[in-house]
């Protein structure tokens, strides 16, 4: 599967799905599950801005200001740090998709709203397999 292809189907920009799917391929993840992650964080938006009380949730990557480096200057960094998070959080569940995207939302692979968020990325996930001709996900 190409980020021409995940493109072409989320009809997002091509640049920014090109940007973030060889990151994650870079960091040795699943490249089409990082690109479901920004689509259900930020539908690719990466000024997405959400104010969380006395944090931020900013750009592709929803990144919380009181965690996480949200990289405002360079989209660039911003990608690479989302992506190398997101590969801590699923080595951290031993490449569980369910736990390590629990873990991205939640902090805890057993959250419950982190569960929920996980089945909802998964779900975007086997859509894009779906439509790529990758048969069933």
């Amino acid at each position: 599967m190409t980020a021409l292809l995940l493109a072409a189907i989320l009809a997002r920009p091509v640049a920014l799905v090109d940007t973030v799917y060889w990151a994650a391929r870079r960091a040795g993840i699943d490249p089409v599950l990082a690109v479901a992650v920004v689509e259900y964080e930020s539908w690719f938006d990466p000024s997405k801005d959400v104010a969380c009380g006395d944090t931020t949730d900013w750009g592709l990557f929803q990144l919380n200001s009181r965690y996480h480096v949200q990289h405002r200057e360079s989209i660039d960094k911003h990608i690479a740090y989302g992506v190398a998070y997101l590969a801590e959080c699923l080595a951290r569940e031993k490449g569980s998709r369910t736990a390590g995207l629990s873990r991205y939302n939640a902090g805890a692979a057993a959250s419950v709203a982190g569960r929920l968020y996980a089945a909802r990325v998964l779900a975007i996930w086997r859509r894009l397999m779906i439509a790529a001709g990758k048969g069933k996900a």
